[in-house]
């Protein structure tokens, strides 16, 4: 049998096919693909006595419970693409054969026994995707060439080592869910214009203890999500650009499992086009050891939320050249004392008209590392049991989007804000416990139209709009 077009050889849907012979096929070269699929074949030693070069389909293996050698292909090439998925008995690799260069891709899943996929990975430069899922046993995974391509690596179980370090491209990366994974060498990665994205799972006891991608210096999405073993995130020291979202996250992870402890590291990164959520890096409940937050060194500009948290995180000093946030700020649950690594930004929430909510930190005492700040469109104080006042606001002169000041049990005064005034959305001032003074908000009051009204209740001293215009602001 020798095709004379660019046919394919397909032997589908033959679930009870145990023996197959084509011992008269000598050459595959005018071959476009050979696929078998759903068949009890136990190798493809049909093919022994063939050689050549498949053409742009390639080499498809599906769903062959029985297979158990692929070696009757080792004389023939499979271009282009590359599908092996579905085979629980095969251990090896071993007899298929490829180009370095496969345009497409290369898949290899779901084989319950896989153990050596070297005939493939000693051999691979490029590929448009290469996915290495969901096995059982596969305990490496060593790309010593590979060079460009994007890459996929999900759910095996046993796999304790990932190595590409020759990878400089992809546009995207998706690690996800190698609980057993300890090693990840991606050294020489420098670009990932669409998203990096690495997903430990849900279990709270993980390998992997230290991550870092050294070369990387532009990015789309990067994403770090439930890894808990990692103890600190301090390198990724030449990452100068992140398009999309950057978020670090052990949200799902308990804090007494959780071992991240400081994020030093991203210190050449300028700016995150859109949001940089950091907030659920110590963990469910805010409970996990991060205490320092000393990285992003040269970060000036964050294009929609920053949000920040922890119940141990006490520094936040490498957002000290931050200028601009253009969403929501948050800084929530954080043993602050106070917002001094902050100190240079001078605008938030201008982007869709967004608050800065300042919420549940225990220590904090000032706010007065807000100094610089003369944009903001609305704020949102509460449960802060230590701060006494919200002076380090007085260049605010507007807040449109309104006044939310909530059971902060010491504050004593909200002198400022004594320089803000026009319109404003609401005015909510409830449940501080010793609030007396509320002059600081006399010329809001004054000259503001109130959108959707006036709410001072519970605190120590609760004057009417009608008694602030009087003068009557404090007792």
């Amino acid at each position: 049998m020798s095709p004379l077009t660019n046919g394919s050889i397909t032997i589908v849907g033959n679930p009870l096919l145990k023996t197959f012979s084509i011992p008269n096929l000598k050459s595959v070269d005018k071959c476009g693909n050979i696929e078998i699929t759903n068949t009890l074949l136990p190798n493809l030693n049909m093919f022994a006595n063939a050689s050549g070069t498949l053409g742009g389909w390639g080499l498809t293996l599906v769903d062959n419970p029985e297979m158990t050698s692929v070696a009757g292909m080792k004389n023939i090439v499979a271009t282009a693409r590359l599908t092996i998925d579905q085979h629980p008995k095969l251990t090896s690799l071993e007899g298929i054969n490829i180009p370095a260069a496969m345009t497409d891709w290369v898949s290899i899943t779901r084989n319950d026994l896989l153990t050596d996929i070297t005939a493939v990975s000693n051999k691979l430069r490029s590929t448009g995707g290469l996915s290495i899922n969901q096995h059982k046993v596969l305990k490496t995974a060593n790309f010593p060439s590979y060079e460009k391509g994007n890459l996929t690596c999900k759910d095996n179980g046993e796999l304790t080592s990932l190595t590409l370090p020759n990878m400089k491209e992809a546009d995207a990366v998706d690690l996800n869910h190698n609980v057993k994974l300890v090693t990840i060498n991606l050294n020489a990665l420098e670009k990932v214009p669409n998203s990096f994205y690495l997903w430990g799972g849900y279990e709270t006891t993980q390998a992997l203890t230290s991550f870092d991608l050294p070369a990387l210096k532009t990015c789309g999405r990067f994403v770090i999500e439930n890894c808990p073993g990692i103890t600190n995130l301090d390198g990724f020291n030449n990452l100068e650009t992140v398009s999309g979202d950057f978020t670090i996250s052990l949200g799902n992870i308990p804090g007494a499992n959780a071992k991240l402890k400081t994020i030093n590291g991203f210190n050449k990164l300028t700016g995150v086009k859109y949001s940089l959520f950091l907030e659920s890096a110590s963990a469910a409940g805010y409970t996990g050891p991060l205490n320092a937050i000393k990285g992003f060194k040269s970060l000036k500009s964050v294009g929609a939320m920053l949000h920040i948290g922890g119940k141990n995180l006490t520094d936040i000093s490498g957002f000290a050249k931050l200028e601009s946030v253009g969403q929501d700020l948050r800084v929530v649950q954080t043993a602050l004392t106070d917002l001094s690594g902050l100190a240079k930004l001078s605008s938030s929430g201008t982007n869709e008209n967004r608050l800065i909510y300042i919420t549940d930190n225990s220590k904090l005492t000032s706010l007065k590392g807000l100094s610089s700040i003369t944009t903001v469109m609305g704020l949102f104080i509460t449960r802060n049991p230590e701060l006494v006042d919200i002076d380090g606001l007085e260049k605010v002169k507007s807040l449109r989007w309104g006044i939310t000041i909530g059971q902060n049990d010491k504050l004593a005064s909200l002198a400022g804000l004594a320089n803000v005034e026009g319109t404003t959305a609401s005015i909510s001032i409830t449940e501080n416990k010793v609030l007396k003074n509320f002059c600081g908000i006399t010329k809001l009051v004054k000259s503001a139209a109130i959108l959707n009204g006036y709410g001072v209740i519970s605190n120590a001293y609760n004057p009417t709009q009608a008694q602030i215009i009087a003068g009557q602001c404090s007792q």
